[in-house]
């Protein structure tokens, strides 16, 4: 979903669906560490789905809505380190 949706646009629909997916997940983990890599990632997202917030975010080259891709990548990325730290995968 944030590696394929462009950005640098309002929509309102993907912003609420991964408000969803973070709320699910936030609900599953039931940490505080995972609650606020959540909501982290969201207000990144709040830029990312707007009409013009993203551009406060372009660094040289990089456009906004890249950065934000990156830094909401960071935080799930965090979370998943999380999770698995939590609830180590037996093999």
């Amino acid at each position: 979903m944030i590696l394929l949706h462009p950005g640098a646009s309002a929509d309102a629909e993907a912003l609420t669906q991964f408000r969803q997916l973070c709320a699910a997940a936030d609900e599953a983990a039931g940490d505080a560490r995972c609650s606020e890599l959540l909501r982290s990632a969201d207000a990144y997202a709040v830029d990312l789905f707007s009409v013009s917030a993203y551009r406060k975010w372009t660094r040289g080259s990089s456009s906004g809505a890249d950065i934000l891709r990156l830094c909401i990548l960071g935080k799930l990325t965090a979370l998943r380190e999380r999770l698995l730290a939590l609830y180590p995968c037996e093999e």
